[in-house]
């Protein structure tokens, strides 16, 4: 069945799993070069609060750079996101009245 609940819960997991991923590329790429990040330990989790706000603003922080290469602007990229993110949010409260 679907619910908005639900969709919202799995665009969640994909931007968890978005991020897992890219915290994983950057810990092997770094330890190639020999250089440890402290970022993620050696199950690279990303539970830990802090972790997971500095490893998220890097990869928005990257994701600006690539932007830029491809002569776009992250602000608008960034902004429509999050009207994306009202949208889906408002849905999911209209379905269940609730946050």
């Amino acid at each position: 069945m679907y619910t908005e609940t639900g969709v919202n819960q799995k665009r969640a997991r994909w931007a968890d799993i978005g991020l897992e991923v890219y915290a994983q590329a950057v810990s092997a790429a770094l330890d190639r070069f020999g250089r440890g990040t402290g970022q993620i330990d050696g199950r690279n989790t990303l539970s830990d609060a802090d972790v997971f706000d500095e490893v998220a603003s890097d990869f928005v922080g990257d994701l600006a750079h690539l932007a830029r290469l491809r002569g776009r602007g992250i602000e608008g990229i960034i902004l429509r996101g999050m009207g994306y993110f009202e949208a889906e949010c408002a849905n999911e409260i209209a379905e269940w009245g609730q946050s």
